[in-house]
Order: C-alpha cells, then sequence, then structure tokens
C-alpha cells in the first residue's frame, strides 16, 4: 500500500450538507465540490463483503478532529464509497439513530454526555490521543493579561458540562485561584462578539475556530489546555451499525485508511503543509490557521481498553462531583467498544 496515495487529486470531495434532519430521517441533501482525493486498500479482515457494494457515511464537523482532516482529503479507500457529510447543526447521536451518518467525530465528552440523555446505543470505536493544546483560552486584542493569574475577578462564559470547566479549574488552580473569583456565563448568543465588546474577558475555544479567530479578529491566546485537559477525539457509531455486516466491513476497510493517512501526514514537513493546504479549503480558513491548528493535535491512535474507559469514568465522577450531572446511569462502560484496536492501533 503506497502511503502518499492520499494527496493524490481527482478533482472530486464528496461533501454532502444536510439542511434539515427530521426524527424521521428525512433529510434534504445538497451537494458541493472541492477538490481533494485519498485511496487506500481494504482491511483483509473485510474480504468477505461486497467490496463494490460498501458505502459508509462519514460525518465531520470543523473542528480539527480526524474525520475533518478525512473530509478535507477526501478519504476514498478502494472498494469503498464515502459520503462525508457535514454535520453542522446536526446533533451526533440523533444522526446515527436516524442513519444519516454511520460514523461521526465527537469532543470526549458528547458520548458521556449522550449517554446520560438515554442515548445507551452509542459505541465509542476509537480515539485520538490527547489533543489539550487544542482548547486554548483566548483575550481581547486590548487586554494586556498575561497569565490567568491577570484576570481573577474576570468574567467568562462556557458550559460546566464540557471540557472547558476542567481545563478553566485546572488553570485556575495553578495559579492559586478558586472558580468563586471569577464570574461564569453558561452561555451567550455568540463569545467572540461578547469578548470584543466586553461583556466577558476571556473565553475558550478549540482550534482551528481559535488560530482563525486570532487571525481575524485579533483576539490572543493567553494558555492552552496542554497538559490540562485529555480532550480526546473519539469516533462514534451506534450499535445498529456494528450489527449490520457490511456497515461494519466498511468500517474496518475505512479505519484501516485512516490510520494510513495519519501515519502519512506525520511522516513529513511536507505531506502535513498538503494535508493543511486540504483543511484550509474544506474550514474556509486561511492556510497560516490551519498549520498552526494542526501542529496542535495528534496523529497518533490510542486503544479503546480498561485504562482508557477508567479514565472517561474519572470524567464522569468529576461532572457528577461538579453537579453538572445529578447522577449517571449504571452500565456506562458498554459505550466503549475495543473492537477495532488492532486496525487503529496495531
Amino acid at each position: 500500500m503506497n502511503p502518499t496515495s492520499v494527496s493524490r487529486p481527482h478533482g472530486r470531495l464528496a461533501r454532502t450538507r444536510l439542511a434539515a434532519l427530521a426524527v424521521t430521517a428525512a433529510a434534504a441533501l445538497a451537494l458541493t465540490a472541492c477538490a481533494g482525493s485519498s485511496e487506500a486498500a481494504p482491511s483483509d479482515t473485510a474480504a468477505g463483503a461486497s467490496a463494490e457494494d460498501l458505502e459508509l457515511n462519514v460525518q465531520y464537523s470543523v473542528f480539527n478532529g480526524p474525520l475533518n482532516r478525512a473530509a478535507a482529503v477526501d478519504l476514498q479507500p478502494e472498494g469503498l464509497t464515502v459520503n462525508y457529510i457535514d454535520g453542522a447543526g446536526i446533533d451526533v447521536g440523533q444522526g446515527l439513530t436516524t442513519g444519516a451518518f454511520d460514523v461521526a467525530q465527537w469532543g470526549e465528552v458528547g458520548p458521556v454526555t449522550s449517554y446520560y440523555n438515554g442515548g445507551t446505543d452509542i459505541r465509542v470505536i476509537g480515539t485520538t490521543d490527547a489533543n489539550g493544546g487544542a482548547h486554548t483560552i483566548l483575550v481581547g486584542p486590548d487586554n494586556d493579561a498575561q497569565t490567568i493569574a491577570d484576570l481573577e475577578g474576570g468574567t467568562t462564559v462556557f458550559s460546566r458540562s464540557t471540557n472547558s470547566y476542567i481545563q478553566f479549574l485546572t488553570a485556575i488552580e495553578e495559579a492559586g485561584l478558586q472558580e468563586d473569583d471569577f464570574t461564569i456565563i453558561e452561555s451567550v448568543p455568540d463569545a467572540t462578539a461578547a469578548l470584543l465588546s466586553g461583556q466577558v474577558d476571556f473565553i475558550i475555544s478549540i482550534e482551528p475556530v481559535s488560530s482563525s479567530l486570532v487571525e481575524t479578529k485579533g483576539l490572543r491566546e493567553l494558555t492552552n489546555g496542554e497538559g490540562r485537559v485529555d480532550n480526546h477525539y473519539p469516533l462514534i457509531t451506534n450499535q445498529a451499525v456494528l450489527d449490520d455486516p457490511d456497515k461494519s466491513a466498511a468500517l474496518e476497510i475505512y479505519l484501516a485508511a485512516l490510520r494510513e493517512h495519519f501515519e502519512w501526514a506525520d511522516a513529513s514537513e511536507a505531506n502535513a503543509q498538503k494535508e493543511a493546504e486540504a483543511v484550509a479549503a474544506l474550514n474556509g480558513v486561511s492556510l497560516e490557521v490551519a498549520v498552526a491548528a494542526g501542529e496542535k493535535v495528534s496523529n497518533e491512535w490510542i486503544p479503546i481498553d480498561s485504562a482508557f474507559v477508567e479514565k472517561e469514568r474519572a470524567l464522569v465522577d468529576f461532572f457528577v462531583q461538579s453537579g453538572a450531572f445529578e447522577s449517571f446511569p449504571d452500565g456506562f462502560e458498554e459505550i466503549y467498544d475495543d473492537r477495532f484496536n488492532a486496525i487503529l492501533v496495531g
């Protein structure tokens, strides 16, 4: 298998945008085209499937998760048709339940919250290593703060049921401060506008949005979540997809190609640059932003194993203790499925 095949252009990106998604699974689809291509050989474990009939609907969203990167280069493994679906405005759990997509990327807390809200059919089938550096604390262009301690008494905005809360608490604890030293607003219509207007003194954002705001709005990165928050990027499907022989075979092929693409992107600066150009085009950001954001994310996959599940249990315990969850239903561990470890991790 030739790792450089992911950069061979054929002039098509199957980028499918769902304009509306009803619970009945009715959706209005609009197709647009972009340049880029990727190819990879099918997994041996899927040899029993009819390759020409295999198809996979893959959700992506505009953050530097693995499926955003795959959509940017239009990763199309041999023997599989991949439809990339822009998941903007579509709940991941709902999209999986209705069949709008078969696999999706999500932030680390997403699966936990979904299970808490009754999404017991969801399955985490893979994850990247920590991407803490991609979570940033930003201040406005006229703010001369040098550390989080300089913001004592200030106001910020984030939900307490996200990784942003963990990052915030860790950062202020390092500075010898506590939550009561700040005012937290749970939600505003536009966090960037709130920062620029002075309604809040700092915000917590995620790449590539953070680097784009620095470039286009003059914001400044004060610090980031490196070493403070894991911010894994998990891959999500549901049990119905895993129980479908063709979909399961398609996942095997796709995940093998996804791992190969990550290895290719990590192999040289030239490869990373090619990927950044594709990501910039897909996400509507400059090449400089795509490069800066890409340097903050991991190219490594880690196994879905007892150690990972234990870390996620600690995440659950934190949100229960903080009051974000009143309690948590039993059986949480069942959403973590290790069947693709050998493909993604080796």
